[in-house]
């Protein structure tokens, strides 16, 4: 057995040894330092097949166990995913594998890539992980589309997420939509939820709810079901915040004086939707008219 090679500290009588290491960590030294040629030419032939995929040929055209081996790895999807254009994302998540589509990390790693995108080809577990869901949305806010139905149906969640997104609305459950509290919080963020087609069909007939989208812009009226549009409060305070309200109001408030006498004192131009013209009404329109084209 050869000696231990000694290393001299000069200015000093110290002698340092220099042992190679023995036993099972010198075994697993010298394994990792014979694996090297190999991880590197591994990781080479990784980075050529990348370039392959980007440059357009389709993982379906990889032999099946390559093809398997691929989309089974994380770092060479989420690569792929960082790298490759938008419009071939979906058929990278076609091959993409059940393993991965159910890995937070991995899904988590590639939202931004796929500007939320990656969440329509997540696992239901991960459609339905807080988490993942509202990362996806702060891409794209429009990929709560692809959360779970559960979710959707959260009542708690759907008022966070609505938060600065109003319209996130559009996708919550049936049942939220006949929420009072939920459409309120929706139409309080922003009157223009109420024109949404949910909107429309499940929830214009609410009187404080369409109280609310008025007051922030008389246009609401035009969205609020037919019984509120001949509803003499409701009518008189989209009037009076604009007079072209009065478009919006039933046949029969355009026939009602006082609604029709607020709707030109406020703007004289409303007269051409009254269907009450008399006298008076007539000459505070005109009044009115004068008085804005003098200012």
């Amino acid at each position: 057995m050869s000696a231990p090679q000694c290393t001299q500290v000069r200015g000093d009588s110290m002698v340092i040894p220099h042992v190679e290491p023995t036993g099972a960590k010198g075994v697993k030294r010298k394994a990792e330092q014979a694996d090297e040629p190999q991880k590197k030419a591994r990781k080479d032939e990784r980075n050529r097949l990348m370039n392959v995929v980007l440059n357009g040929s389709a993982l379906r055209h990889f032999p099946r166990k390559l093809q398997n081996e691929l989309t089974n790895d994380q770092a060479f999807m989420t690569s792929l995913f960082q790298n490759c254009p938008p419009s071939h994302m979906s058929s990278h998540f076609f091959f993409c594998s059940s393993e991965l589509k159910n890995n937070k990390d991995f899904i988590m790693s590639v939202l931004k890539p796929t500007n939320g995108e990656a969440l329509k080809f997540a696992s239901e577990e991960l459609k339905n992980d807080k988490v993942i869901v509202l990362a996806a949305m702060e891409q794209w806010w429009k990929t709560l589309e692809y959360a779970s139905t559960e979710l959707k149906n959260d009542k708690e969640f759907m008022l966070l997420v609505m938060k600065g997104r109003p319209h996130a609305f559009g996708f919550a459950s049936y049942a939220l939509m006949h929420d009072h509290d939920t459409v309120m919080a929706a139409v309080t963020e922003s009157w223009e939820v109420l024109k949404d087609v949910a909107m429309k069909r499940y929830n214009n007939d609410d009187k404080e709810v369409v109280m609310v989208a008025i007051a922030q812009n008389m246009h609401a009226l035009e969205h609020a079901s037919n019984r509120l549009k001949n509803d003499k409060e409701v009518v008189m305070a989209a009037v009076a915040q604009n007079g072209f309200a009065l478009k919006y109001a039933s046949n029969e408030l355009k026939s009602d004086r006082e609604i029709v006498m607020a709707a030109v004192t406020n703007n004289g131009l409303a007269l051409e939707y009254a269907e009450l013209k008399d006298e008076n009404i007539v000459s505070k329109a005109k009044e009115e008219i004068a008085n804005y084209i003098n200012k």
